[in-house]
């Protein structure tokens, strides 16, 4: 594992066999946290939704997947999360989240399945294949402000940059002025803007073009 001298955590792959299972409950609750309000919806509530999110983080097909995931690992817990992938395998992905969806049982009990649906559905365009999409960036509430999501989408973008990957997309709320705001300094700039007529939230597609 390679150490982190800045913060003093180290950066775990969580792609590689010898990482411990118990890191994964501490990763999953950072996914979470990321978007709770949107996975509330997906799944029914809090509870469920952790539970369906650590059979998605353990589902290689998953865009969600842990196997995806670098985290920067305080102890045997996770302080923050970036999970990446290219542009073809996040499209996939996502079709098999809909379809995990579909199947999952606290989908089919609720009521208002078709909500949750129509919330999973893209209103953004589709990530090209030659694009590398940063699908989630999440960081601890007691380790927020020491740069750590900077850290993170560094982090990611080397990890893309290492399979070939120049160009770099990531899906943000538009409310979420705090995240535009990191990424915009990072050099992503808006590209497209869509509303969910389900949830109401907008949306913003950013991306980043490493130059070099």
């Amino acid at each position: 594992m390679q150490s982190n001298t800045f913060t003093g955590l180290h950066i775990c792959r969580f792609c590689e066999a010898d990482q411990p299972e118990n890191y994964i409950p501490s990763a999953v609750r950072l996914i979470y946290e990321a978007a709770f309000d949107y996975f509330d919806l997906l799944f029914g509530g809090h509870e469920e939704a952790l539970e369906e999110l650590t059979l998605w983080s353990k589902r290689s097909t998953s865009e969600y997947s842990i196997l995806r995931a670098t985290g920067l690992m305080h102890e045997e817990s996770c302080s923050g999360i970036v999970i990446g992938l290219g542009g073809d395998d996040r499209n996939d992905c996502h079709r098999a989240d809909i379809l995990a969806l579909l199947k999952s049982g606290a989908f089919r009990k609720r009521s208002l399945s078709q909500v949750a649906f129509e919330a999973l559905r893209d209103s953004l365009p589709p990530v090209p294949g030659d694009v590398y999409y940063i699908r989630t960036v999440s960081v601890a509430s007691n380790w927020r402000g020491h740069g750590l999501g900077k850290q993170l989408v560094q982090i990611s973008i080397a990890n893309g940059g290492a399979r070939g990957y120049s160009r770099f997309r990531m899906d943000v709320r538009a409310d979420n002025t705090a995240a535009r705001r990191l990424y915009a300094a990072l050099g992503f700039v808006p590209i497209a803007e869509a509303a969910n007529p389900i949830t109401g939230w907008t949306m913003l597609a950013m991306q980043y073009e490493h130059a070099g």
